[in-house]
C-alpha cells in the first residue's frame, strides 16, 4: 500500500516541485525502490542475525531504531526540492532505512508460523497486499482531493 502510493507522490512530487523530467523522476523513484529494497533486506536481516542470540527480541529492536533516521531523511527529501542533489541523496538514504523492517520481520513470521501453515500465511500475505497496492493510488488521489 505504501508502495504504490510513494510511487505515484514521490514522482509527481519530483515533477512538479524539483523540476525533473517524467523520465528522471521515474528513474529516481525506481532506483531507489530497488536500492532501498533490495540492499536494506538483505543488510538488516543480516544484522538482526548476527546478534539475535546476544539481544532478545533484535528483530523488532532493528526496525524501531532504524526507522527513525529515515523519516529523517523523508523530511530532508521533502523540504529540498529546491537542491536535486541533496533531495535524491536524502531519498536514496531514507529508502534504504525505510525498509529496514523487512528481513527482520520475515524472520519473525518464519518463526512464528508453523511449518505446515507457512505456505498459506505468506500467500494470504502477498495477496493482502497486492489488494492495497491496487487501491493504494486510487485513496491517495481521494485522500489528496
Amino acid at each position: 500500500f505504501g508502495l504504490s502510493i510513494a510511487a505515484e507522490w514521490v514522482t509527481v512530487y519530483y515533477i512538479r516541485y524539483a523540476d525533473s523530467s517524467l523520465e528522471e523522476a521515474t528513474l529516481m523513484m525506481s532506483l531507489r525502490t530497488l536500492f532501498g529494497a533490495g540492499l536494506a533486506t538483505l543488510l538488516f536481516s543480516r544484522l538482526a542475525q548476527h546478534y539475535s542470540m546476544s539481544i532478545q527480541n533484535i528483530n523488532f529492536l532493528v526496525p524501531a531504531v532504524f526507522t527513525i533516521p529515515g523519516v529523517a531523511f523523508a523530511y530532508i527529501e521533502n523540504n529540498t526540492p529546491q537542491h536535486k542533489s541533496i533531495m535524491y541523496s536524502a531519498a536514496f538514504a531514507g529508502s534504504f532505512f525505510q525498509y529496514s523492517f523487512n528481513g527482520p520481520m520475515t524472520a519473525v513470521m518464519m518463526q512464528a508460523i508453523r511449518p505446515e501453515l507457512r505456505g498459506r500465511a505468506f500467500s494470504a500475505w502477498l495477496a493482502i497486499q497486492r489488494i492495497f497496492d491496487m487501491v493504494g493510488p486510487l485513496a491517495a488521489g481521494i485522500a489528496s482531493d
